[in-house]
């Protein structure tokens, strides 16, 4: 079987505030609904092919491989606000190999590969820029300068050179299927998966923070060193008040626009179990839904190590990026039908979790049961 196509899409769209009657709209510290306007045109071709290799043969009952690739040109076009004008191009090709192997009638292999993409969207890439001097988010302990906190202006919004987020993702599952005795109305699957995602994007209204910017250059450029790279590019300096001062003692202002710089490789197995049997003149049912997270790992693109979110049961921060999950999570539903009738009970299971894997002091979380706890320690605490 082919199946092959080709298609063109145009999303516009355009958001304003009536700033005339609110000119303290711009004025608060958090703005998560700053005007944004553009234009994203994505032409994309594709072509899917499903090969039946064998059936009844000697290596098994029946092997299937299909294979899929699609390429994109996507273009993003500013069309309000300080991105009005601003374009930024980007091809590329995505694609999928998957397989299923029955060995025999009650044994089935499967398996997928595939490399993945999200494009930036809209807020991500034409959001206004929104400037904050001074305060909790446009303040910056200078590095060059003892320490001492200097008030800079932060520059938060989207940015249209946006790359699309990459993953690879890989998946094996083997699904049991008896025909024969009191297994025969039985059907049971697991499914291991990997997803590793690269260049994924900090987006607006917080971006990666101006501190944390600041820290990063620091680290690569030191107290005399190039001020070059990915972190350095988005700092300047104003000249010091003191001539004879470190030029780098004032900072000026700090770009904290959406980037690519994030990361994350996440793993864990799904499982579904199925039972249907006659019972009395009717039907009954039981089907299990369950799922094993045991890796959430996230680098943030701060120099910070890597850490394993797996488990955790609340939000990553007040402005995290993305959301945690408990280690098990499962649902069963039971179902008697018998003529017109037809009756449910679902049941939810949502596993514990920790309350917090990273401090806001940037450390592992350490709870009493652990013999470095100390109450002087900032990233010891007693509710984990």
């Amino acid at each position: 079987k082919l199946a092959t196509g080709a298609e063109w899409r145009r999303e516009h769209g355009n958001v304003t505030d009536d700033l005339a009657n609110q000119p303290w709209y711009t004025d608060y510290t958090l703005s998560y609904g700053l005007d944004y306007g553009g234009t994203i045109d994505v032409l994309e071709g594709y072509a899917e092919l499903n090969v039946p290799v064998f059936k009844d043969w000697a290596l098994g009952k029946y092997l299937e491989l299909d294979g899929a690739l699609r390429g994109t040109h996507n273009k993003s076009e500013g069309t309000a606000g300080a991105n009005d004008g601003l374009s930024k191009s980007h091809s590329f090709v995505t694609w999928k190999a998957s397989a299923i192997w029955d060995i025999n009638d009650w044994l089935r292999l499967r398996a997928t590969r595939s490399r993945d993409v999200r494009a930036a969207q809209f807020r991500e890439l034409f959001q206004s820029y929104a400037v904050t001097a001074g305060g909790p988010f446009g303040s910056v302990n200078n590095p060059w300068n003892a320490g001492i906190t200097d008030p800079v202006l932060s520059t938060t919004g989207g940015d249209v050179n946006l790359k699309p987020e990459r993953a690879d993702t890989l998946t094996l599952g083997v699904v049991l299927s008896p025909k024969d005795g009191f297994l025969s109305h039985f059907r049971f699957s697991a499914d291991w998966y990997q997803i590793t995602i690269e260049d994924a994007i900090v987006g607006p209204p917080f971006g990666l923070g101006a501190q944390n910017i600041v820290a990063q250059c620091y680290q690569a450029a030191g107290q005399t060193g190039p001020l070059t790279g990915p972190f350095c590019d988005r700092i300047t300096f104003d000249p010091p008040v003191d001539p004879n001062a470190d030029p780098r003692s004032n900072l000026g202002s700090v770009n904290n626009k959406a980037a690519n710089l994030q990361g994350f490789t996440t793993r864990g197995i799904d499982f579904e179990a199925a039972y249907t049997a006659p019972m009395g003149g009717g039907t009954f049912s039981l089907r299990v839904l369950a799922s094993y997270l045991y890796d959430q790992l996230f680098a943030p693109g701060t120099g910070a190590p890597t850490r394993n979110y797996a488990g955790q049961s609340g939000p990553t921060a007040a402005f995290g990026s993305f959301n945690t999950a408990p280690k098990w999570q499962g649902n069963a539903f039971a179902t008697f039908t018998e003529g017109p009738f037809s009756g449910t009970v679902q049941v939810r299971y949502i596993g514990p979790g920790r309350f917090m894997t990273v401090t806001a002091n940037g450390g592992l979380a350490i709870d009493p049961s652990d013999p470095n706890y100390s109450t002087t320690n900032p990233d010891s605490i007693s509710d984990n």
